[in-house]
């Protein structure tokens, strides 16, 4: 939406450099964060949460 690109290997400038770190820290935690809550505060379990993010991992990548 910004017009940058997310190439690693050249950011040219100080928006695109904003944007690689935002996105990476943003996914990174939220990540982080929704494997702990689906395993452990909702007790599915290492191997249910997998699987419920997996899913939904798949139905979001059929909708982009």
């Amino acid at each position: 939406m910004t017009g940058q690109t997310m190439d690693v290997e050249r950011i040219a400038t100080t928006e695109g450099e904003v944007l690689y770190w935002t996105a990476t820290l943003v996914s990174n935690t939220l990540g982080t964060s929704s494997g702990d809550f689906l395993s452990g505060g909702l007790g599915l379990g290492f191997r249910d949460s997998l699987l419920l993010s997996r899913a939904m991992l798949v139905i979001l990548a059929r909708t982009i």
